[in-house]
């Protein structure tokens, strides 16, 4: 019997956990530092828009608002004695953990390619520059010529 008293309080713990991680990592997403990033309207209307930093927050958020049902399940599940609640929290988990995982991927992936890129190596740095107002990839260049047909050419 103790056991099961066990089992319960360390569901209850882990449930409170997850919640409350999660919430912050909301928070953090809200009002820390991806909040404050610049986020322009070029880059949202353009085919570029997967990389804004309103997307990365969306995802983020609905990543976390999964890891808080699970985490409500477990505490429900430390109360209501279920085992197919059980088995469903810990369904949700892993299915959190793996989009968790999958969006990380992608997201170093996509990190690597933009700090390994090169101005020789982007085909439509003009294009590039435009979306993001920077004049340049790696090497900064004057900003009229950059703009122009001529300035994307090195």
């Amino acid at each position: 019997m103790e056991l099961a008293k066990l089992y319960n309080l360390s569901l209850l713990i882990l449930g409170v956990l997850t919640v409350l991680s999660a919430s912050g990592v909301i928070f953090l997403s809200i009002f820390g530092p991806i909040g404050k990033m610049p986020n322009t309207q070029k880059l949202n209307n353009s085919d570029l828009k997967f990389y804004s930093k309103t997307v990365y927050m969306l995802e983020t958020i609905s990543l976390c608002v999964l890891f808080i049902i699970a985490g409500g399940m477990m505490i429900a599940c430390s109360f209501i004695q279920k085992d197919w609640m059980c088995l469903l929290s810990y369904m949700v988990i892993g299915l959190g953990i793996t989009c968790a995982f999958a969006l990380g991927t992608y997201y170093a992936i996509t990190y690597s390619s933009f700090v390994n890129t090169k101005d020789n190596t982007l085909k439509t740095l003009s294009h590039w520059e435009d979306m993001f107002d920077c004049c340049g990839w790696v090497t900064k260049r004057p900003m009229p010529p950059c703009a122009s047909s001529i300035g994307a050419l090195l």
